[in-house]
């Protein structure tokens, strides 16, 4: 499996969204590293679906986890939001990190 390179990949992100600010775009190259990481050793498309899928449990229950804490609405509503972000951006560089061969 080849991955695309980091440029690419927050070139094709920024042209989605043209108002991401530094700290983002930072973020995102952070996130890029991470993935290019643990994907670079994977021998199959098997290794790669198995270890988004485990991305996405392991997103989902850091709201599960948290969902029945006493406490004000809104930081439930946040953390929310909180796990909505980071499954987009778990998705984003499952379909967008490899390259087409």
């Amino acid at each position: 499996m080849k991955i695309k390179t980091k440029d690419q990949v927050l070139s094709l992100y920024k042209s989605r969204y043209p108002a991401l600010d530094k700290f983002f775009l930072q973020h995102l190259g952070e996130e890029y590293d991470r993935y290019a990481d643990k994907i670079s050793a994977m021998k199959s498309i098997e290794e790669f679906d198995e270890f988004f899928d485990s991305e996405v449990e392991r997103n989902e229950q850091l709201y599960r986890d948290n969902a029945n804490i006493e406490g004000i609405e809104s930081s439930l509503s946040d953390q929310y939001m909180a796990v909505m972000a980071a499954y987009g951006i778990i998705m984003f560089f499952r379909d967008n990190i490899l390259a087409d061969e």
